[in-house]
């Protein structure tokens, strides 16, 4: 059984950092993240128009991927899915949307270990589709009722860069 854990620094330029953990035999494995979906630089824009803001947003992901070389090494192919839990504030109307989405992705990637250290790069593409969502007050508010959520299902790619300690 091998092992590592990770972190992805390139998700503040894209839909925010993760931390990872990735385990399985010498071509397949199975593994977890979690993101900071706010503080990525794409999701600001894809998400907020002028005046809007982030409260905490997260996202949670498992995936499965088949390295073409032994020991996790070399051209890797994957699937995968995410949770993703974006809150977008509008402070002029005191309210927050709450949003919750599904994210199914198929990825390639390479992953070049340098001894128990490796980078890892990848590309995904997938569809994001909600799976709820709703307009609350935040203190003070009292209009929420009036706003409908707005719907940000769409198709997506994405990149990632993997810096990792095996294990």
């Amino acid at each position: 059984m091998l092992g590592s854990a990770f972190v992805d620094p390139a998700g503040f330029l894209l839909f925010g950092p993760r931390v990872g953990a990735e385990l399985g035999g010498d071509r397949w494995t199975v593994g977890a993240s979690a993101r900071v979906f706010h503080w990525g630089l794409l999701s600001r824009a894809l998400f907020l128009e002028e005046e809007w803001s982030f409260a905490f947003s997260y996202g949670v992901a498992l995936r499965g991927r088949y390295y073409l070389q032994p020991a996790q090494r070399g051209l890797h192919l994957g699937v995968g899915a995410e949770l993703l839990g974006a809150n977008v504030e509008q402070a002029a109307e005191r309210t927050v949307t709450r949003s919750f989405y599904g994210v199914p992705h198929i990825e390639v990637g390479y992953r070049l270990p340098f001894s128990s250290f490796y980078v890892d790069g990848s590309a995904s593409a997938g569809y994001a589709f909600q799976l709820a969502a709703r307009v609350d007050d935040l203190p003070g508010g009292s209009s929420a009722h009036l706003y409908e959520p707005v719907d940000q299902s769409n198709v997506y790619a994405a990149a990632a860069l993997e810096l990792g300690l095996r294990f």
